[in-house]
């Protein structure tokens, strides 16, 4: 009988570590794609939308030599055109921000301002640490207020 109970016991303890490593092993997976395609920027969205679309055609090897090579070439106009609007998101959100703090009442702001921060380390956590800070005042800056050291 104590024979039987072990082995049960093992198998149970197999197949729950089994479930574990596929948990945390799928988790990891998931957030490196993610890292991956964050990381890309939105630049990389239609060679991703072409790849999904051309997945299931039976191409040549010419014929994915030429996409590849055209999906290389418009890359980089893509990538300018990102870069472009998403100074022009950063500006709007920015003063976005700033009409929001002259709403708040100051224990509003201190409680806004965190967000913000939280939100800002939670979106580099995602990207994997590749962000790109932009020049001019610290974030959470308000003018005529010292930014601290």
């Amino acid at each position: 009988m104590q024979g039987k109970t072990r082995i049960t016991i093992g198998m149970v303890l197999l197949f729950l570590s089994g479930i574990a490593v596929g948990f945390f092993g799928s988790g990891l997976v998931l957030r490196q794609q993610v890292q991956k395609f964050v990381g890309r920027g939105p630049a990389a969205m239609p060679g991703r939308l072409v790849q999904q679309a051309l997945r299931d055609i039976d191409l040549s090897p010419e014929q994915r030599e030429q996409v590849e090579a055209i999906l290389a070439e418009t890359e980089p106009e893509l990538r300018r055109i990102a870069f472009e609007y998403g100074t022009m998101m950063r500006q709007a959100a920015d003063e976005q921000f700033e009409r929001i703090r002259t709403v708040l009442r100051d224990d509003q702001l201190g409680e806004f301002e965190q967000s913000l921060v939280e939100i800002r380390r939670r979106f580099e956590k995602m990207r994997g640490g590749h962000h790109r800070r932009r020049p001019g005042p610290p974030r959470g800056a308000h003018p005529g207020q010292d930014p601290g050291p």
